[in-house]
């Protein structure tokens, strides 16, 4: 499995309303190597909400056929402003292997 990691830091005034972005359909959900995304939130003592998007592929020619991809590409150039609310982005991506605990 290969899971692609963006973290969205969000001034916490701001979180729910960013939030509502991820709601609704998505091209992604239908995706064939898709598998599911995850978003998990913090919010900081600074005011800052951090917002965590694990977004997790059968495998990493999955990812980089979404990248590729028509629905993709057209979502990027949709032209937005950048949210409201929004400070800074990142992203990061992983291979995930799996190891069965069981036969220790």
């Amino acid at each position: 499995m290969y899971i692609v990691i963006k973290i969205f830091r969000v001034e916490i005034a701001h979180q729910d309303k960013f939030l509502e972005r991820f709601k609704g359909d998505s091209p992604l959900l239908q995706f064939d190597g898709f598998e599911k995304r995850e978003i998990s939130v913090k919010k900081t003592t600074d005011g800052v909400a951090v917002i965590r998007m694990s977004i997790y592929f059968t495998d990493k020619k999955a990812y980089y056929r979404w990248e590729a991809s028509p629905a993709h590409i057209a979502m990027h150039k949709q032209k937005r402003e950048k949210p409201e609310g929004l400070i800074d982005v990142s992203k990061d991506k992983y291979v995930i292997y799996q190891i069965d605990e069981r036969q220790r």
